[in-house]
């Protein structure tokens, strides 16, 4: 980042680099998007869209390498199939650790928020979100984090973690999430911003997790 760059901003303007780790395909919506954040006089905004670094943690380490190297004071890292609102920028005036919007995702038990906690047995989402909070956390994934440079100065990279067989235990966003709640970092998510977040998916399987979300909610109003 040289000073040419930068000289028609404030000294104090957030300097947020985005970076969309993709393998040739990112969403229209999510494209639109860099042309709003570029013009936004109260950030400079520079986007980056590496291709075919494969795998994901792998991508996401030369984006934070490529980051330490420069003058940003945040990274903004968004997947290829995520679509945040505009003013997720915005996020950068918080100056937190690492804050998210709600980004959900489809598990087996259902489609759920990325705003899990620790516990015993692995992870749970913290509860229903109520509008326009935000709420601390020990994981939001990493489809779309705002995260400071002091963070990634600090912890450890990105890593899927395997088994003694090799099957995957964690990806990169839980592991790494971990590490960042070890280095006594905080993670928020900010309910007050939704992303759009796209998936292919078999419309009858889709069916089936409603149906059992449906009698495990039956099972537990029968319990109270």
């Amino acid at each position: 980042m040289n000073l040419k760059e930068v000289k028609a901003y404030a000294l104090d303007t957030p300097k947020i680099l985005v970076a969309v780790p993709n393998l040739g395909n990112i969403r229209s919506k999510l494209s639109a998007r860099f042309l709003e954040w570029v013009s936004n006089p109260d950030y400079y905004v520079r986007i980056w869209t590496p291709e075919d670094l494969i795998p994901l943690d792998y991508a996401r380490n030369v984006i934070r390498k490529y980051f330490l190297e420069e003058q940003f004071d945040f990274l903004l890292t968004i997947d290829a199939d995520v679509v945040p609102p505009v003013n997720v920028i915005t996020l950068a005036d918080l100056k937190l650790d690492v804050v998210a919007p709600v980004c959900y995702i489809l598990k087996e038990e259902g489609i759920i928020p990325m705003a899990l906690k620790r516990v015993d047995k692995g992870w749970q989402v913290v509860g229903d979100l109520e509008a326009d909070k935000i709420y601390p956390v020990n994981c939001a994934g990493a489809g779309c984090l705002m995260i400071s440079r002091k963070v990634l100065e600090k912890v450890p990279l990105f890593r899927f973690i395997y088994d003694e067989d090799g099957m995957l235990l964690y990806d990169e966003g839980f592991s790494w999430s971990d590490e960042v709640n070890k280095a006594g970092f905080n993670m928020f998510v900010h309910s007050g911003m939704i992303c759009d977040h796209y998936k292919t998916v078999n419309l009858t399987d889709l069916v089936a997790l409603q149906n059992r979300q449906r009698t495990q909610e039956k099972n537990q109003d029968k319990e109270n």
